[in-house]
């Protein structure tokens, strides 16, 4: 299970998933950013992971900020707040589910690196073609 800032390396969530795991957990230790958005960027990336792979995400916090993400990004539970004390509860169904990105990150990866270098060289040699009439 990814533990607090690994979710922000989207390859340790993608790895699981594409080995078999239907849920992630993330264990975070958060009490000392305070009463700072850090949980709320936290469960951004979280809602992420769970929409790019296509899995529930379980998000549990030493602050509080706790949440079941189902893998639509949706809540599948009751959230609790910044230091609320509490238990959350929820059922969820763990089904396999395809995702395009998690399957073929790669290449989408590289087909937009390429799309970029392209339009990179077109610009360029657009502007070698038109720049001897801009200088006149």
């Amino acid at each position: 299970a990814p533990i607090c800032f690994d979710i922000f390396a989207p390859d340790t969530i993608r790895n699981m998933t594409r080995n078999g795991s239907q849920l992630a957990a993330n264990l975070s230790n958060l009490a000392w950013f305070g009463q700072s958005t850090a949980s709320d960027n936290m469960e951004a990336v979280l809602r992420w992971r769970a929409i790019e792979n296509r899995t529930p995400v379980l998000f549990a916090s030493n602050n509080g900020r706790s949440v079941l993400i189902g893998a639509d990004g949706q809540d599948l539970s009751p959230r609790l707040e910044l230091f609320e004390e509490g238990v959350i509860s929820a059922t969820v169904t763990l089904t396999p589910r395809f995702s395009f990105y998690r399957e073929y990150q790669e290449w989408v990866n590289i087909t937009w690196l390429m799309l970029f270098l392209g339009l990179l060289w077109i610009g360029q040699r657009r502007e070698n073609l038109l720049g001897g009439w801009r200088s006149q």
